[in-house]
């Protein structure tokens, strides 16, 4: 699939009328990201380490330095794969919550040999790490031509039965999945882990009451 809409965008050169893409809508980022984006490829050309204050999902703000390995473009939004030193692990930070960048620290870091990206993201849904599980949906009938067709996972395992679309899948359950699953609405349920539907459960429960 990867060659074909290779083959599609070299032959659509020219052609923007008989061709187009539809992207889900960009991250609004603010105009400082601009400057921090620059200091990120900087640091990342140089191999030197960043300086910076974080804020992540729940608002609260870290400072930290980091170590970056990698830019990665996810739904047209921007991450950075690197080690955070002050919590001791390789981490994926959102550029939209970059803030107050000192920029480069004047001090290179050895870039790990046995570090890539598609190593790192090997066993994440998307792009959230995390410890993967076993995981059992199933799908309806209906959903079956669109999610039979589509390749969600590397480990990803289809079963046709009668009552529906069995997927198999070894990932993390986390926010990512679960967001995942939910856009399917009715067409599907969590079966396991005992985690994932307590979790699918609270979710559905709390989205019912936004309507009563």
């Amino acid at each position: 699939m990867v060659g074909v809409f290779r083959f599609l965008r070299f032959y659509a050169v020219g052609y923007t009328l008989k061709l187009f893409q539809v992207s889900e809508g960009p991250k609004i980022l603010p105009e400082e990201s601009i400057e921090i984006l620059d200091e990120v490829l900087k640091a990342l050309v140089k191999e030197h380490k960043l300086d910076l204050t974080y804020s992540n999902a729940e608002g609260v703000q870290h400072d930290i330095v980091m170590h970056p390995y990698t830019l990665v473009a996810h739904k047209r939004g921007l991450y950075v794969i690197g080690h955070v030193e002050q919590w001791d692990r390789i981490s994926v930070l959102a550029l939209e919550r970059m803030d107050d960048m000192i920029g480069l620290v004047k001090e290179p870091f050895t870039y790990p040999d046995e570090f890539t990206p598609e190593g790192f993201f090997q066993d994440a849904f998307f792009i959230a790490p995390g410890k993967p599980e076993r995981i059992e949906l199933r799908f309806t009938r209906e959903s079956e031509p669109f999610i039979g067709m589509r390749n969600f996972h590397e480990s990803q395992r289809f079963t046709r039965k009668k009552d529906g679309l069995y997927l198999k899948m070894k990932v993390p359950v986390n926010f990512e999945l679960i967001n995942w699953i939910s856009s399917f609405g009715p067409n599907v349920k969590a079966l396991s882990p005992p985690s994932l539907v307590e979790q699918m459960k609270e979710l559905l429960e709390k989205t019912l009451a936004q309507y009563q």
